[in-house]
């Protein structure tokens, strides 16, 4: 081997044995704690039992009523004439409810391998109770499981051999199933191909199974907040005008969320949607209901997930077109949840309220009396009003010889008519 090769290889070694980092003290039937460096929020263990705390059993049908729960072996077979399969189950109290789980691999060390190499090793999730000391093919009728496999390898040669089981962990913890443990069996029925895979009760302290688990305590959430963009500064609306609203959705936990449905609820006597008068646009909207849906903004936005940190900004447009004292609009978050299958918290916005009212007019008529003075033809009047639509005034100029001014789409109140120029008659 010359440098070279030396140096790619520490590399590589380098490369796998970074992510972990393990505190130290913990013997094989402990628990060891774990911290993944690539994901800081998440907690490892690994729970890899002794004879005294294991629970794992093989279980024959050709002998159907012996009990193999002391047996240093665990056999998974499926001869013609003979089936065998494995039980295991594991303690799971370390894991904290309602956590997330961010992987959970199952491991098992192959012994010996008879007869083919790529014989399939399935895993089920087992559906009934057993006890380790008493059970038999006949007592579990061959193993009581969900015919849904959990996930599957192929055999192959001694060593350690892994399923992903990170889905029936999180259902476990989330009370979606009682945990029962899992069944190892085999789908093919012709030859020897015994497996035997060390179990609990080995002296092979190293070798024993071993569920290794990373979860997350920080629940998936998100905020919204909802604000009228236009027309700025007022929460009065005037029957034909359009209205503007962003609604901003801001991932707040540590997972990514991957499907984020939202609905928009909103004051139909007042309010009325256009289709795709929002954007990203509405999957459904209904003036009869009040209500528009967006059934995942994650693809409405192009997108694979929003990650923590990270917003989402709506906007959604409607116009006014009718009256009401108690407008009002917000948006909902139900049914999302993040890359792990968990489910985000039904969350609403801040609820907007608002006016909607007919507009109203204003007229100023400006007399001019010349008093037989020739009238100056280039002379203007500026007249200014002030008020609920104008804060900071507005103006219109009157001829020499005066005239009408008017106002229009007007916020109903109280207006201060002032000359600014010339300011004196």
């Amino acid at each position: 081997m010359n440098t070279r090769q030396v140096i790619l290889h520490l590399l590589l070694i380098l490369a796998l044995v970074t992510p972990l980092l393990l505190i130290p003290g913990a013997g094989y039937g402990d628990t060891l704690q774990v911290r993944r460096l690539n994901n800081p929020s998440a907690t490892c263990i690994v729970i890899q039992p002794d004879a005294a705390s294991g629970k794992d059993a093989s279980i024959s049908f050709k002998k159907p009523n012996n009990n193999y729960g002391t047996d240093d072996k665990l056999k998974v077979d499926s001869e013609l004439f003979d089936r065998w399969r494995s039980l295991i189950q594991f303690d799971l109290s370390s894991v904290p409810p309602a956590s997330t789980i961010v992987s959970a691999t199952l491991s098992m060390y192959l012994d010996k391998s008879k007869g083919s190499q790529t014989e399939s090793i399935e895993v089920h999730r087992v559906t009934a109770s057993w006890d380790e000391a008493t059970v038999t093919w006949n007592s579990v009728s061959g193993g009581q499981y969900d015919p849904t496999i959990v996930d599957s390898i192929v055999a192959g040669n001694k060593g350690w051999k892994q399923w992903d089981v990170q889905t029936l962990v999180q259902e476990w913890i989330d009370g979606t199933y009682s945990n029962y443990g899992m069944i190892l069996l085999s789908p093919s029925n012709s030859g020897n191909n015994e497996k035997k895979f060390i179990s609990s009760d080995s002296n092979k302290a190293d070798k024993r199974p071993k569920l290794e688990i990373c979860y997350d305590t920080l629940q998936p959430s998100v905020t919204i907040t909802k604000s009228i963009v236009s027309p700025a500064n007022r929460n009065i609306f005037l029957v034909g005008e359009t209205v503007t609203f962003d609604v901003v959705i801001e991932n707040t936990g540590a997972t990514t969320v991957t499907y984020l449905p939202m609905r928009d609820d909103f004051d139909n006597t007042c309010l009325s949607y256009s289709s795709k008068g929002s954007s990203p646009a509405e999957d459904s909207y209904s003036n009869s209901s009040g209500q528009i849906n967006w059934y995942d903004l994650v693809a409405s936005n192009g997108d694979t997930g929003l990650s923590p940190g990270e917003m989402y900004t709506t906007t959604v447009s409607f116009t006014v077109g009718g009256t009401s004292n108690s407008g009002f609009n917000e948006a909902t978050v139900s049914g999302a949840y993040d890359e792990y299958g968990h489910s985000v918290a039904t969350t609403t916005s801040n609820t907007v309220n608002f006016t909607c009212m007919n507009p109203g007019s204003l007229e100023v008529t400006k007399v001019v009396n010349w008093n037989g003075v020739t009238p100056d033809t280039g002379q203007t009047f500026e007249i200014c009003i002030t008020g609920a639509s104008y804060p900071s005034g507005n103006c219109q100029n009157a001829d020499y010889d005066g005239g009408v001014l008017s106002w229009s789409n007007l916020i109903p109140g109280v207006y201060t008519v002032t000359e600014t120029s010339p300011g004196v008659e």
